[in-house]
């Protein structure tokens, strides 16, 4: 965290240092699925271990200002709305096999409430580096590394049954969320002053928090892991006038 920390704090110390410098700003919607490594939920007497492995397809929109540090070299800094999505979750144990888990529902009934999707709103503050190679005078190749830094504001939990109502749960918690961390390729055309084209998108590293709606997980305590899925996005570059 404090090697991200540090290389956010450079990015954002140019910014400041050289402000001759020419900007663009980008906008980037995408498309994101991602895929979590098994864990342990929480362990019963009848059914032993139980096993979830949860993934999802996640959307958001960035919007960054990019700052030309010379004709190969971008800097930006950015924000973004993500919303963070775990729609297919995979649960096993002793007994069998099941596509939800157990979460921390208030109600006055004594049974267990479970959920089989729920997502996250987030906020998020992006510092990133790209490298442009051209390949004639209106394409060109980017390569970038993207940190992003994620604040959740609300949340979002779809119960299997309720039988005193709403299957909709939902709760407005704001806390730091975690960190997510990528590669990105593009292939931009030019157009006068503008730029435009796909982005592909490699998250090579996640930090998220744990959530203490469900049993046995505490806002404190991180999960992480490498290499967790994909993502796709179309991305709109507008170059300012010098």
């Amino acid at each position: 965290m404090k090697k991200i920390t540090l290389f956010s704090c450079l990015i954002i110390t140019h910014f400041i240092s050289f402000s001759q410098e020419k900007y663009s700003l980008e906008l980037n919607p995408f498309v994101r699925y991602d895929q979590y490594k098994e864990f342990v939920d929480l362990e019963t007497v009848i059914t032993g271990k139980n096993y979830i492995r949860p993934s999802g397809i996640s959307v958001g929109i960035n919007a960054n200002l990019i700052k030309k540090v010379n004709s190969s070299t971008n800097l930006y800094l950015g924000v973004a709305y993500y919303r963070h999505s775990i729609s297919n979750i995979k649960r096993h144990n002793r007994i069998g096999e099941g596509v939800n888990r157990i979460i921390n529902f208030p109600s006055p009934l004594f049974i267990d409430f479970l959920t089989d999707k729920y997502y996250y709103n987030t906020f998020s503050v992006n510092t990133g580096y790209q490298r442009i190679i051209m390949l004639s005078k209106k394409n060109k190749l980017i390569f970038g590394l993207d940190i992003n830094s994620l604040y959740t504001f609300s949340q979002y939990y779809h119960l299997t049954r309720n039988p005193e109502g709403s299957q909709d749960y939902r709760k407005s918690e704001s806390n730091f969320f975690g960190v997510l961390m990528g590669i990105d390729i593009g292939c931009m055309r030019k157009y006068e002053h503008f730029d435009f084209g796909p982005k592909l998108k490699f998250p090579f590293f996640s930090s998220l928090k744990q959530d203490s709606t469900f049993p046995n997980e505490s806002d404190a305590d991180y999960r992480s892991q490498w290499f967790s899925g994909i993502g796709l996005g179309i991305s709109l570059i507008y170059k300012f006038k010098s």
